[in-house]
């Protein structure tokens, strides 16, 4: 069972994260099936994320949204909601070229969003602060 502070530090970490990578170009993959055969479904193509929101009380277990694009206002946006999560995994690279979410939920499928560019800030400030330490100046 999830305890609020756990589902909480999830929180500020994919918060920490999404703020340190907004504006970032993205690729959206949706993938499901068996180790030895799987499905790919390429959903975008360089829209730049807006946002990552964790709800944990979602209706059929904690769910994800993933927000791509520049506002609702622009005919280029899109939102991925996950619901059911049943893992995240932040990657984050030195040099922040193979910096990923991927998200897994209780169906089979797993959801990869990943980056197209490099992000705006300096990787140690954005491998610090996701851990809580404060980020070098």
């Amino acid at each position: 069972m999830k305890t609020r502070k756990h589902m909480d530090e999830i929180s500020r970490v994919l918060e920490s994260f999404s703020e340190q990578s907004r504006g970032r170009s993205t690729r959206l993959a949706v993938f499901e099936g068996e180790p030895s055969y799987t499905e790919d479904y390429w959903l975008e193509d360089g829209l730049p994320l807006t946002g990552i929101d964790l709800d944990p009380n979602g209706v059929e277990g904690p769910e994800i949204e993933l927000m791509l694009g520049a506002g609702p206002a622009s005919k280029s946006h899109m939102t991925r909601r996950i619901r059911g999560v049943s893992s995240i995994r932040i990657t984050l690279s030195m040099s922040g070229h193979a910096d990923a979410v991927e998200i897994s939920d209780g169906r089979g499928q797993t959801t990869v969003l990943r980056f197209e560019d490099m992000p705006k800030v300096s990787r140690r400030a954005a491998d610090t602060s996701l851990l809580g330490a404060p980020a070098a100046p």
